[in-house]
């Protein structure tokens, strides 16, 4: 029973393979019938739950009458000749689809007909056989350049990972040697502890960005929420302020924090948030001058939280500050160098990662004088019940 449903199932395909040919294909087919046979009319018909005349030529003199009983001999694969005409089946892909009626002024010629018959079935499978084979060349071609594009993801998405362990990397590096440091001018316990807590947030940061590497879906999706949680982002500011205080003052800039006493809240993705507020802080001290000061501000405007990360480094001139939130984005070829690991990435990132937590990010700039980005994020409608 199976096996015949599968087959009926087949057969359908190739009578839809029919119905999908173009009308011109149909015609032309037809036409090769007409003369060369003396025929009146010509008409491809095809059977599904019930007769379906396809296409015909010419003009029917005594049209012919195909019984149930004819079309069961038909689909069995047996042509059936009637006094006025003839009727051969149409085989498409080992499958009868239906049957090709010619009404003609010669029946006697039957083996002609016939193979006048079988000629147009072929002809027909040839024509289902090239849009098969052009559809197949078509969808490999999609399938190479789906191919390429997920090449082209997966090779972002690792620099992605790589620009943003840089950062928590180096913070632990940099803590690591004070509590060198610090043992070798033996200073105290309480101040060992402090950097190594430091240390601590650093690692958590990059086995978060490194789970997250692991998760490709979470990555492409900007639909992906199930991460998003209540989040109080003063603590957020306040650990990304401990971890770059090294970086800052290797480079002799002051970082300065303010935010509220009260704390803020938001609905975020803690990962993505603090990888965001990282790139602006990395970058903000990265393109700042020596002896220079870098801001983090948290602050409320009407119904949204802002963070903004001012410096007076180099800027961003006007014409580039439109693209800069692009991929493999640079400043100019003198910040390029003064950073060969920076490959124009982390502006990107955190773009998409604001958007997907439902926020928005702007930018302030003067080309030689400093820049001011501002990342906004929906207020928390519950905020009231944590403070």
């Amino acid at each position: 029973m199976l096996k015949f449903l599968r087959a009926h199932q087949d057969r359908l395909k190739a009578v839809n393979q029919l119905k999908n040919l173009p009308a011109g294909c149909l015609e032309n087919c037809l036409n090769n019938v007409l003369n060369p046979l003396r025929a009146n009319w010509a008409g491809i018909y095809l059977i599904a739950e019930k007769k379906y005349l396809l296409v015909e030529k010419g003009a029917p003199v005594h049209p012919i009458e195909v019984s149930y009983f004819d079309e069961v001999r038909l689909l069995s694969g047996k042509p059936v000749c009637f006094e006025q005409g003839y009727a051969q089946p149409l085989k498409i892909q080992e499958h009868i689809a239906g049957y090709l009626l010619i009404e003609t002024q010669a029946p006697d010629q039957e083996n002609l007909i016939k193979a006048y018959g079988e000629l147009v079935g072929k002809e027909l499978e040839n024509e289902v056989n090239k849009k098969l084979i052009n559809y197949y060349a078509a969808q490999a071609d999609y399938e190479r350049q789906r191919l390429k594009k997920v090449r082209e993801h997966h090779s972002i998405i690792m620099e992605m990972t790589a620009h943003d362990l840089s950062s928590p990397i180096s913070a632990v590096s940099g803590y690591i040697e004070l509590i060198g440091d610090s043992i070798n001018n033996n200073e105290g316990l309480d101040v060992v502890q402090s950097y190594y807590e430091k240390i601590s947030i650093g690692i958590s940061d990059i086995s978060a960005i490194l789970h997250q590497f692991n998760d490709i879906k979470q990555l492409k999706s900007n639909k992906e929420k199930e991460n998003t949680i209540l989040t109080n982002i003063n603590w957020i500011v306040r650990d990304i302020t401990d971890l770059f205080l090294v970086k800052a003052r290797n480079k002799s800039i002051d970082l300065i924090c303010t935010m509220p006493e009260q704390p803020l809240f938001v609905y975020a993705d803690v990962v993505k948030l603090k990888r965001s507020v990282m790139n602006l802080v990395s970058n903000a001290i990265k393109f700042s001058k020596e002896i220079g000061t870098v801001a983090i501000e948290l602050c409320k405007e009407k119904e949204e939280v802002v963070i903004k990360v001012t410096d007076n480094g180099i800027g961003i001139p006007e014409e580039k500050q439109k693209s800069i939130f692009e991929p493999f984005i640079q400043v100019s070829k003198n910040s390029l160098e003064k950073d060969p690991s920076s490959v124009g990435l982390g502006l990107y990132i955190t773009t998409n990662f604001v958007h997907e937590m439902n926020g928005r990010i702007k930018l302030q700039s003067i080309y030689g004088e400093g820049s001011c980005f501002a990342i906004y994020l929906p207020l928390a409608q519950s905020t009231t019940d944590f403070q």
